[in-house]
């Protein structure tokens, strides 16, 4: 059973041969009779992912902070009295910052992301629900709509903005990802958390350099560190730009609680 509130997410199900169920993720009473009526044992909490990707400028972030509570909340408070084995919670990679993964979470500058996404891992852990945590790298895939604006501009031969090029990112493809997610499904590692991303880090001027060069474009130039005032009111939001700021790279395996 997957609930779903987008068409594009309601085709996905069905065609894996899923049940759909198109249903306001705020209402409790709702999602605790279709928890309850399909007789869930794991219960795969993707709200968070819905965001997750430095593709697109970081629009898909842009107040992403306000829309993620709720729904957490909601589902956390269906579940209560629920009897179901697990609640797995995809969180986020760069949530260490720059920090390690041995540091207690912080969010830099108080950003307002961190702050939601700490929070609502806080709020899954002291739910007394049995729960496991994935911290994902940021998801991309060559079909992705996100890749296509960065398409139009190779065309175009328009720089973008890549952030420093000395800070490295966590990335993860949403196939091995979903791998992930099934496995941890099966196996019900509760009180585990886990580090989910690919073995090598590269930072996102390499991440889109190289898939203009995939597309046999040449390397676009960027647009310097010292213009992002200029960047911010033209191209990206400060989203983008506050996580292009991190240096984080993590193991792909850390704690079990």
């Amino acid at each position: 059973m997957g609930l779903s509130q987008r068409k594009d997410g309601e085709t996905a199900i069905r065609a894996n041969g899923g049940l759909c169920a198109d249903v306001d993720l705020t209402n409790v009473a709702k999602l605790k009779q279709i928890i309850t009526t399909v007789r869930a044992q794991v219960v795969l909490n993707l709200i968070p992912q819905i965001a997750n990707t430095l593709l697109s400028d970081g629009k898909g972030w842009k107040d992403f902070d306000k829309t993620l509570s709720a729904p957490i909340t909601a589902l956390i408070e269906a579940l209560r009295e629920s009897v179901i084995q697990l609640l797995v919670h995809p969180s986020y990679a760069f949530l260490y910052g720059n920090a390690t993964e041995n540091t207690p979470l912080s969010a830099p500058g108080n950003d307002s992301i961190f702050v939601a996404a700490i929070a609502a891992e806080n709020r899954v852990i002291n739910s007394k629900i049995p729960t496991c945590l994935l911290r994902l790298g940021y998801l991309y895939t060559p079909q992705s709509q996100d890749l296509k604006p960065y398409i139009k501009s190779f065309q175009l031969r328009r720089p973008y903005f890549a952030g420093p090029a000395s800070n490295l990112d966590n990335w993860l493809h949403p196939q091995n990802a979903a791998q992930a997610l099934v496995q941890v499904a099966e196996q019900k590692p509760v009180g585990a958390i886990f580090n989910l991303v690919d073995g090598i880090p590269v930072s996102f001027g390499d991440f889109v350099d190289h898939f203009a060069l995939s597309l046999g474009r040449s390397r676009l130039g960027h647009i310097p560190m010292w213009l992002t005032p200029v960047a911010l009111l033209l191209v990206v939001t400060p989203q983008q730009v506050e996580l292009l700021k991190l240096q984080a790279t993590v193991n792909t395996n850390l704690i079990a609680q």
